[in-house]
């Protein structure tokens, strides 16, 4: 029957099951957004969930083709994919804030988006009514994930709009059983479309960050956001998650050195919940020395002999006996802007300059009585750790009291909420330096850096809201979730802000480091070691895109392993997407083959009739070239009448067939072409037992019996 043909009756029955279908869908992510306190996903997916049962709907009543709709899932594909690779942004709009947590919320998201996905695909009632499933998974997670979210009013909702489309798609069933059925569309072709329209949308937008990078800097959603000359640098307080920052490839300074290391400008020793402090007391003063007389063996060091102003560092006595060191020079020259801080690698001992100077050393960092501008140059030379992961492994874990008070006892009481968290962690691991690396290598494997991640709320803790909430950020706030982690775990920690090494300049010992090179890092303390610097931030920004796959498949599978309960979880999705499979695959491609598709009649009374002769030919009768089919008929005619007239309508029924849809061109009924194939099958039969009982005639020479 024809979509003109449908009762108004139907038709508006069926407009009702899908409103119903909607109805349910809608609920569970509705649920899932308020458990997850991310209203943007829940209304993105809504309206695309909207978009998907409106098109579906219309295609079923006849208003648009089915190509409408699956051009519409092919567009969003590749708009989509592009937004991800050019705006990193983007991903968070088709991820829930929380999407990472836990197996729940990972099961969770990947239920919404194959709900999402198959909406634009509904082309039965039972589809319909299938997408009244994944709704009530979804409720019953976030019942568990988030008690209250007033999952019984919500489920009460569901119920409804299920029981609804329940009883209606039962009544449509009995009205019109067969009526209008889904058109069918070329699977494999769908299926290469789709694939090759991921695949451009990810090469294009690879390509427009790649030119988004280099041309402009900062991402879309960061381009127009006003950052400060300095954001986290030569101050005594450093704001931790304070919104999306805008770094440039502006070059600041120079750096000439034989490696690529930290470039240190200050420490924080106390967190306050909302950023850092530099509680530090005034150590003694930098001593200024006639001259900086020969500092090492490599070949920075004789350039310290042009800088007539230098100062010798004070150390403690547990940074002069340090273990594992290295003595290590650097040449900086600033190129843009002010640096009113003594920057250098690790821990500084000696600084030199061209001109006088005066250093003051307070509040974690050693400062320039006067700043250096454009051209400025000064060099430093620091004591570097050398020290391998087998001897920190080695470390004792006895530090002094010191150390303790204001290392390890420093954390605000918000962050007392991670406890949990970070024993389950690092209880296991057997020295101080695991436990560090496990933190380090939680923090990169399960959260995102993002330059135009939002701000923590003002009521919120910006570690606590960061771990478990917005798992996206920079560099500030990942250094600073390391340093309470660490300590938590009871090991000293501290944040460190300055410069990345920078992009260093081909076969040669200089770094250019620009003004989307400020960092903040962590160090943590090693008795006879000391202060050891450790970078948790990934720098998702800057990974390749196999490197961006693989870290996000790390991150889902490590999601999911980490939860113990995940089995059941992990089945009921299989069992999902095994049905999904099953109804929209593999039934279709079943009913695909046992029904004809347009001339396939054709082909089917060719071949019967292909088959036909081969049967023939074997038993002594073939069929010349020259031979029309129905002088072929004739010829067996006349030597199968006498003793096997039963084969006769068989071979005129598949001769007749052949010959009109072969030189008639006409498209035959199906059930004409069915009945002939099963009469097909009976003559071959018949016809290999009259030859055994010797019914045939023998004409003896094969090649002249339609002669006789």
């Amino acid at each position: 029957m024809q979509h003109s043909e449908l009762s108004e009756s139907v038709t508006n029955g069926r407009v009702s099951l899908y409103a119903a279908g909607y109805g349910a869908a809608s609920v569970g992510i509705v649920v899932m957004g308020r458990a997850v306190d991310d209203t943007g996903f829940a209304l993105f997916t809504l309206v695309l969930l909207a978009i998907g049962f409106s098109l579906s709907a219309a295609v079923r009543l006849g208003r648009f083709r089915h190509s409408v709709a699956e051009g519409s899932l092919l567009a969003l594909l590749s708009i989509t994919t592009i937004l991800i690779f050019t705006n990193p942004a983007f991903r968070y709009v088709i991820l829930p804030l929380q999407s990472l947590t836990s197996s729940d919320l990972v099961l969770s998201t990947i239920l919404v988006w194959l709900m999402v996905v198959y909406s634009f695909n509904l082309r039965t009632d039972r589809s319909v009514l299938f997408m009244c499933v994944p709704p009530l998974s979804l409720i019953g997670l976030m019942s568990t994930f988030d008690p209250g979210s007033q999952s019984p009013v919500f489920f009460i909702m569901y119920l409804c709009f299920a029981c609804f489309a329940l009883v209606q798609q039962n009544a449509l069933s009995h009205a019109a059983p067969e009526e209008h059925r889904e058109v069918r569309g070329n699977l494999k072709l769908s299926i290469v479309i789709t694939l090759q329209a991921i695949a451009v949308g990810a090469v294009l937008g690879w390509v427009m960050q790649t030119v988004l990078d280099h041309a402009t800097g900062p991402s879309l959603l960061a381009r127009n956001v006003q950052s400060t000359q300095e954001p986290y640098l030569e101050s005594d307080f450093m704001e931790v998650a304070s919104g999306p920052t805008a770094l440039g490839e502006q070059e600041i300074m120079t750096v000439m050195c034989n490696e690529p290391l930290l470039w240190r400008s200050q420490v924080y020793d106390r967190y306050t919940g909302r950023g850092w402090m530099s509680t530090l007391p005034a150590g003694d003063q930098p001593v200024l020395v006639s001259s900086p007389g020969h500092v090492s063996e490599n070949r920075v060091a004789s350039h310290f002999q042009a800088f007539p102003s230098s100062f010798v560092i004070p150390t403690d006595h547990e940074s002069r006996n340090r273990r594992s060191v290295k003595r290590v020079d650097q040449i900086f020259t600033v190129t843009d802007g002010k640096i009113g801080s003594l920057c250098g690698a690790a821990e500084p001992v000696l600084a030199a300059f061209h001109g006088p100077q005066m250093l003051l050393s307070a509040n974690g960092r050693i400062g320039l009585r006067l700043s250096y501008g454009k051209g400025g140059r000064f060099a430093v030379s620091s004591l570097v750790s050398t020290a391998t992961a087998r001897q920190l492994r080695s470390a004792s874990s006895a530090y002094p009291r010191d150390i303790e008070i204001r290392y390890i006892q420093q954390v605000p009481d918000p962050c007392r909420r991670l406890q949990h968290t970070v024993d389950e962690l690092v209880s296991q691991l057997p020295s101080e330096y695991d436990k560090v690396v496990a933190i380090q290598n939680y923090l990169e494997m399960n959260y995102v850096y993002d330059l135009t991640a939002p701000g923590a709320p003002v009521d919120e803790d910006a570690v606590v809201h960061f771990l478990l909430k917005s798992r996206r950020g920079y560099c500030d706030v990942f250094a600073s979730a390391m340093a309470v982690m660490c300590r938590l775990a009871g090991i000293p920690s501290r944040v460190a802000t300055g410069y990345a090494s920078g992009k260093r300049e081909d076969d040669k010992a200089i770094f250019h480091v620009r003004q989307r090179d400020r960092h903040a890092w962590v160090e943590v303390y090693f008795p006879e070691y000391g202060w050891i610097s450790f970078d948790p931030a990934p720098q998702e920004a800057r990974r390749s895109l196999s490197d961006r796959l693989t870290m996000t498949w790390r991150r889902i599978t490590n999601a999911i392993a980490s939860q113990s309960n995940s089995f059941w979880m992990i089945a009921l999705l299989f069992y999902l997407v095994g049905y999904l499979l099953k109804v929209e695959i593999i039934d279709k491609l079943i009913v695909r083959r046992l029904a004809p598709r347009p001339g396939a009649t054709v082909c089917r009374a060719a071949e019967n009739y292909r088959r036909m002769c081969d049967v023939f030919a074997r038993l002594g009768y073939p069929r010349p070239a020259a031979m029309t089919p129905n002088e072929y008929y004739n010829g067996l005619e006349k030597l199968l009448r006498p003793n096997c007239a039963n084969l006769v309508a068989g071979v005129q029924a598949i001769t007749d067939d052949f010959v009109e849809a072969r030189y008639a061109g006409r498209q035959l009924p199906r059930e004409r072409v069915a009945s002939t194939t099963a009469r097909l099958g009976e003559l071959v039969r018949e016809a290999k037992q009259a030859a055994k009982q010797k019914l045939l005639p023998d004409i003896g020479d094969p090649s002249g019996w339609q002669d006789r």
